[in-house]
């Protein structure tokens, strides 16, 4: 059971499912919905804390916010305690963590209306903002930040005269901006970034003239003060490859990114891992089964990391609908214990390679499972009988993912052989 903020109910835990190849240790749960319904919104960690805030809430009254919620992954809660932003109430707004204090900047009203070049500084020990240095490029908003040591990075995004490849370099101590080098020769708008060691890795969304979805990856190298462009994002078709309002973290010395939407709204539930030293991506997991109960939907969401686990949720699901759902995801054991998918192969599938009859072993209780093909489409969802038999006969000769749901409501994952 979960206890929803926004509508104070006691709401269900919901299922979620994924194919995972590389790292059996990665678990991902649901957790404590968030406390709004909020999309294009600003993130931040700052002490034992994430912060999320501003954005667009488009229900009852559609309006940009002004306010923070804070969560403690400790004991997995939100609070309403948080100091009332006193920028402007904005969206696509960028923040990152520096030090002891965590910084809010740009942002607009919205993408047809002036953008904001304000910097603000939120301190958790007093609970308060304080005005800093503005931005000294165009007021934009879409851009993308990131830290780096002692300094932290700002540019790309649009503004009134369109999208921009600049950046700058903030250093709070002196709270002074340097302009360094630009990335590539046309402007990037809604890109993400994650940084692992002392390199930052910029994952392209929109590419302007004319704007275009894109997939490069670009590293910085503070060093050397250059880019340079890496292995595209890619996954197994072009369709899920392309995408805007996606997630991006690092931890555990990968690189994360996926989710998101493609196109027009239509959102992808996939996530991969790049390997810097290999500069190679990994498929994670993978699901397009529109409305199944194993999808993770996170466009336009707000995602951050503690410790052993990463955190996103919230945005927009489906086209129009936002939603509250948070998830965790952890290397090992999950730190909260709605877990809903675990990757220990317990069953045994048997035959398999099989003509399409197949027995499976298990010591915990079966209640329902799926079938897919590779590339994620849902063949087949069923209850599964007593006798824990399935005829999968009608398939073709192929490799195929099997769904197991058991009554605990874990998943478990297995690739399948039909051979006729």
């Amino acid at each position: 059971m979960k206890f929803s903020l926004s509508f104070l109910l006691f709401m269900p835990a919901f299922l979620i499912g994924q194919i995972m190849f590389d790292n059996p240790n990665y678990t991902i749960s649901a957790i404590q919905n968030g406390p709004e319904y909020v999309r294009s919104n600003v993130t931040f960690t700052l002490g034992q804390s994430a912060y999320v805030g501003l954005g667009y809430t488009p229900w009852t009254s559609p309006t940009n916010n002004k306010h923070f919620y804070k969560y403690n992954p400790s004991n997995d809660s939100w609070s309403f305690s948080v100091a009332v932003f006193p920028g402007i109430a904005n969206m696509y707004a960028s923040a990152f963590t520096l030090n002891d204090k965590a910084y809010v900047v740009g942002g607009s009203v919205s993408t047809s209306s002036v953008a904001s070049s304000e910097l603000w500084a939120y301190s958790n020990l007093s609970n308060s903002w304080t005005k800093k240095a503005d931005f000294p490029g165009s007021p934009r908003y879409g851009a993308v930040s990131f830290v780096i040591g002692d300094f932290a990075y700002y540019g790309l995004g649009s503004s009134t005269t369109g999208a921009k490849n600049d950046f700058y370099k903030y250093d709070p101590i002196t709270n002074a901006w340097t302009q360094i080098s630009s990335l590539g020769t046309v402007g990037r708008l809604w890109a993400n970034s994650f940084v692992i060691g002392n390199k930052a890795y910029v994952v392209d969304e929109l590419i302007d003239g004319p704007f275009s979805i894109a997939s490069q990856v670009w590293e910085y190298n503070p060093d050397f003060d250059s880019w340079t462009q890496k292995k595209d994002f890619t996954s197994l078709t072009q369709a899920s490859t392309l995408r805007r309002g996606a997630v991006a973290f690092s931890n555990w010395g990968r690189g994360f990114y996926g989710l998101g939407a493609y196109e027009s709204y239509t959102e992808r539930c996939d996530l991969y891992e790049y390997d810097p030293v290999k500069d190679k991506w990994t498929t994670l997991f993978m699901h397009f089964a529109p409305n199944s109960t194993f999808d993770i939907l996170v466009n336009e969401g707000a995602y951050f990391v503690f410790d052993n686990c990463a955190y996103f949720g919230l945005g927009r699901q489906y086209g129009s609908y936002e939603d509250t759902k948070m998830y965790q995801m952890c290397n090992g054991n999950p730190t909260h214990m709605n877990q809903i998918t675990s990757f220990k192969k317990e069953s045994v599938i048997s035959p398999n390679p099989s003509n399409g009859l197949v027995t499976i072993s298990s010591p915990s209780k079966l209640i329902s499972y799926e079938v897919f093909e590779m590339n994620g489409s849902l063949i087949k969802k069923s209850k599964i009988n007593s006798n824990y038999t399935i005829d999968l006969t009608f398939l073709k000769e192929g490799i195929y993912l099997l769904y197991l749901e058991f009554e605990s409501h874990a998943i478990e994952i297995q690739k399948i052989s039909i051979l006729k």
